[in-house]
């Protein structure tokens, strides 16, 4: 049972599309073009989960790490990411079976609300296509993904407003017992491109690559053409779709050579070609923070959301596991992992 608690709120607060793709229990692709399911390998309250909903949903999640760690610690990652995935929809389907049972439904106009805003995060209505494009999504998918959001976060509301916040004390208690953790790290604030090669790829495609690669840095550092315009153009990580924006991260978070590059940078700087197993890329120092401790006043708002998030989390499942120890669960095969 405490396996799925690390997994089962992110779950339920993720983006509108990640919710949308997470397997469509209808055995189709996203043109309506009847798809191979694989194997049955769960029933839940009477709805079946195949290997390919599985296979979806550890995708979904695998894309998350996808650019951040190194391919082969990605892939030692996807048997324990097959297990959070086949937790995630069986979660899925208890709470929407509950859905069901409480009568609770949707308007259209919610759903077209939390598709507008979803839908304004895009630069432009091509961005959007691409985005849903990129995941296999019909429009039908992602409403349909925006849809069960709502009403899942009208199932819980009422367990989230029984957990009362943390108090004054708890959260100075909670700052002095982890002043450790409070210590801001070094952290750089990058953009990236990067044309992606792939091992065993002959030495013909990698030059093309290369050359590619030069013709966009000439065009950044000679041409002065926009990073983050390029990034979305060209760029084979999915942080293209917000224009090549990594966020900010600390040391021993990225592969040694992009480390190097990103922390050795002066802000609003270019770096040169680099090259990691990922591929080539080309970074943007987007800004710096140097070590130190941070304050009380500084962080006591962020200490209260997460310990009131902690323990709405912590409600939810046990909220989820009643309603899993009521399900009908039916595994037609030995469980993954």
């Amino acid at each position: 049972m405490s396996g799925r608690s690390a997994v089962l709120l992110p779950w339920i607060v993720v983006a509108a599309l990640a919710l949308a793709c997470g397997g469509n229990g209808g055995g189709e692709k996203a043109g309506g073009e009847q798809a191979d399911t694989g194997p049955l390998l769960v029933t839940v309250n009477g709805v079946e989960i195949h290997q390919a909903d599985v296979d979806e949903e550890t995708a979904r999640l695998f894309r998350r790490f996808e650019g951040r760690v190194s391919p082969t610690q990605a892939e030692q990652m996807r048997s324990g990411l097959a297990r959070r995935a086949m937790e995630n929809l069986i979660n899925k389907v208890v709470l929407l079976s509950e859905v069901s049972a409480e009568g609770i439904e949707a308007s259209e106009s919610e759903v077209d609300s939390l598709h507008d805003s979803f839908k304004s995060r895009f630069a432009s209505d091509e961005e959007y296509q691409a985005g849903i494009s990129q995941l296999a999504l019909s429009e039908a998918d992602l409403r349909n993904g925006l849809l069960e959001q709502i009403e899942i976060e009208a199932l819980l509301k009422p367990v989230r407003e029984e957990v009362a916040p943390p108090g004054d004390e708890e959260v100075r208690a909670f700052y002095d017992e982890n002043k450790e953790s409070f210590h801001q790290e070094e952290e750089v604030h990058a953009r990236h491109i990067l044309l992606m090669t792939s091992e065993g790829e002959d030495v013909a495609g990698k030059e093309e690559r290369l050359r590619k690669i030069q013709e966009l840095h000439e065009q950044l550092t000679v041409g002065g053409a926009d990073f983050a315009t390029l990034a979305q153009q060209h760029s084979d990580c999915p942080s293209s779709q917000s224009g090549g924006d990594l966020g900010w991260f600390g040391r021993g978070r990225m592969v040694g050579p992009f480390e190097d590059a990103a922390f050795g940078l002066e802000e609003g700087e270019i770096s040169g070609i680099v090259e990691t197993d990922f591929g080539y890329h080309i970074i943007r120092n987007e800004g710096h923070h140097d070590a130190k401790q941070l304050s009380f006043d500084e962080v006591k708002e962020d200490i209260a959301q997460q310990l009131l998030q902690q323990k709405e989390g912590e409600a939810i499942q046990v909220y989820i596991d009643s309603l899993r120890q009521k399900a009908e669960i039916v595994f037609a095969e030995p469980q993954i992992g």
